[in-house]
């Protein structure tokens, strides 16, 4: 099942590729044409029925530290200018990632695009996504 909603994650925000970004836009379906990076994760997980609060930074702080990530993993970007979490992208699989990116839209990007920036927060997973014990 967990395999399934994370392949189902990636392909919902693969399918977005090209749509528009727009800072704090809200969409109740998954139909939108327009996404800020935290909206398009959370419409993602609960298309894949896996609930996910909005917003990078309750998205961060919900989420557990992982070293590895997995296909629909979460990793984060400080904001300075917010002096929070400002940025939420989705592991795409084979060191891809994609989100909703101010002038670019919806984007597909290595992975090491970010990773590598002072700003990186780490990888992060949902917590129904962790095996206790």
């Amino acid at each position: 099942e967990e395999e399934r909603q994370r392949a189902h994650i990636v392909e919902f925000c693969r399918n977005q590729l090209g749509e528009k970004y727009v800072f704090g836009t809200e969409v109740t379906g998954k139909d939108s044409d327009e996404w800020d990076c935290s909206e398009m994760v959370e419409a993602a997980y609960r298309d894949a029925g896996v609930p996910i609060c909005d917003g990078a930074q309750a998205q961060y702080d919900f989420c557990k530290p992982v070293n590895t990530p997995l296909p629909g993993d979460l990793g984060f970007l400080w904001s300075d200018k917010r002096n929070m979490i400002g940025h939420v992208m989705v592991y795409s699989g084979d060191g891809t990632v994609n989100h909703a990116v101010g002038g670019r839209g919806v984007v597909e990007d290595p992975d090491i695009k970010w990773t590598s920036l002072d700003r990186w927060r780490g990888w992060r997973r949902h917590r129904d996504f962790i095996q206790e014990g």
